[in-house]
């Protein structure tokens, strides 16, 4: 929640901050940093993450670089959906084959046919 990134990942919006210095919300995580861009990564109406770019030079970004970044947000979090649907797909197909296994040694504990026992019917 701290900084450009926080506050984005915090309000949904992108940022445009034509100078760090005069802004309360700048962590000085580079001291060369004058101004700065961030716009938020989203998937399934979530906030997932944030782009964040600084530059040496004051006024840098514009409303231009704010709608390209947040193009190129949205695809990476396409891409990152994917990933993680992909996992969950490699995560099921590896719980299945342990449950094939754990059927197949339940199978092998059990009798091939029902036992012969005078006088019960089984």
């Amino acid at each position: 929640g701290e900084g450009f990134v926080g506050w984005v990942v915090e309000n949904g919006g992108g940022v445009i901050i034509p100078d760090v210095r005069t802004d309360t919300r700048y962590v000085r995580a580079n001291e060369l940093s004058l101004s700065e861009i961030v716009a938020p990564i989203i998937a399934n109406h979530r906030i997932i993450g944030a782009f964040n770019l600084e530059s040496q030079s004051l006024d840098t970004y514009k409303a231009a670089d704010l709608e390209i970044l947040t193009f190129f947000a949205s695809t990476v979090a396409i891409s990152i959906e994917k990933a993680l649907l992909h996992q969950e797909r490699l995560e099921k197909r590896r719980l299945d084959s342990e449950l094939a296994v754990a059927r197949q040694v339940q199978r092998s504990l059990l009798p091939d046919r029902d036992p012969d026992i005078p006088g019960f019917d089984i």
